[in-house]
């Protein structure tokens, strides 16, 4: 399975080139240079885009501190050196296939697809087969982006996961001998083991 991190923001920047209003296109490009930054493991380029006192609102895990950084750029810094940088699932693809936008907000859905290394796993616990492969979490996932009218700047981000799915090859299903459970709580808000894979971006 391939990643295409340029399918993240294809929609945004189409959405973008179409927009004349200033305030919706200024909201419009908050998100496209959050997600790039994102893509690129730029966690600073991230941070530039948020307000002083950030807020993340991971609704599939709500009571996870990591998951919610709230209340300093240093909480959402916390929060990438975690879930992306100490995990080395810095490959992701997010199929945007929805892109909303008002005075106040963005909103974005579609498919997230995350690769995580098969060592990370087995480090957490999780039974893989080849930790030199890839694992690739896959799941329908909506985000709230709120614009802060004073700052100009995004206060916070609300991920929700709308529904999840498996995806894969039968040999690649078959080939995982991880159980139903534990494909459930190895990857947190992000989804589920869906498959083994060699992602090659």
């Amino acid at each position: 399975m391939k990643l295409d991190p340029n399918r993240t923001w294809k929609l945004v920047e189409k959405r973008l080139a179409d927009e004349r209003d200033p305030t919706l296109r200024r909201n419009l490009e908050l998100v496209l240079a959050h997600m790039k930054a994102e893509a690129r493991g730029d966690i600073e380029g991230v941070v530039a885009t948020l307000t002083e006192r950030p807020r993340y609102i991971t609704y599939a895990n709500p009571a996870d501190p990591i998951l919610n950084p709230v209340g300093s750029k240093d909480a959402v810094r916390r929060f990438y050196d975690a879930t992306i940088v100490q995990t080395g699932a810095h490959r992701l693809e997010f199929a945007c296939d929805r892109v909303i936008v008002d005075e106040g907000s963005v909103f974005t859905e579609g498919m997230m697809r995350m690769a995580y290394p098969g060592a990370t796993l087995r480090a957490m616990g999780i039974e893989v087969d080849d930790p030199s492969a890839y694992y690739v979490a896959e799941s329908r996932m909506g985000v709230v982006w709120p614009v802060d009218a004073a700052e100009r700047k995004i206060p916070a981000r609300r991920c929700t996961r709308i529904a999840i799915r498996s995806r894969g090859s039968p040999r690649a299903r078959s080939r995982s001998r991880t159980s139903r459970r534990s494909r459930r709580n190895t990857v947190g808000c992000h989804g589920v083991i869906a498959s083994l894979s060699r992602p090659t971006s």
